[in-house]
């Protein structure tokens, strides 16, 4: 076989290669048939505070999110990236009732407008989120989240709380 023909050969196989590997075949994808199409629910606040205002959830549980401080997380945080605007506040809950309360069922969604969030966790700054064993009946806890945000200061800053049966909504803006 001469250099030519070689040469046309293997122009000629590296055109059907790309043809095949450009889905040339003209078919559309396929929609996704409804029963397995991914549906996020929505949950609407059942409770909306600012921030340092102590809302009683009822069997003599109380919870108060403190004002949001600016902090500069360290080398080891998590969720953080520089330029970022981070903000630190901490959370009290008192538990009143008859028994133990569960605060791991504790979750929190934070929101800046459009811009980007995330939780931000730095055991160095004492920022461990919420604690994973339950609080005695009588007793109170403070703890600290950490947040950052792709925005400025001043921008708004909107947490969603699921705790156990409330949706809680805290409304503020970064610190």
């Amino acid at each position: 076989m001469n250099k030519k023909s070689l040469a046309a050969l293997s122009a000629a196989a590296l055109v059907v290669a790309s043809l095949s590997l450009t889905a040339c075949g003209n078919k559309a994808p396929k929609d996704r048939p409804a029963s397995e199409a991914a549906a996020v629910e929505v949950v609407e606040p059942t409770k909306t505070i600012g921030f340092d205002s102590p809302l009683d959830l009822g069997n003599g549980v109380s919870l108060t999110v403190a004002t949001p401080a600016a902090f500069t997380p360290t080398i080891f945080a998590s969720n953080y990236i520089k330029g970022q605007v981070a903000n630190v506040f901490s959370m009290n809950v008192t538990n009143g009732g008859t028994t133990d309360l569960d605060l791991s069922t504790l979750s929190l969604v934070v929101e800046s407008g459009a811009a980007f969030c995330s939780e931000v966790l730095d055991g160095d700054s004492g920022i461990n989120g919420a604690p994973l064993e339950a609080l005695a009946a009588g007793a109170s806890t403070s703890f600290k989240y950490g947040v950052s945000c792709d925005a400025k200061k001043g921008a708004p800053l909107n947490l969603k709380i699921d705790f156990g049966s409330n949706v809680i909504a805290v409304e503020g803006t970064l610190a």
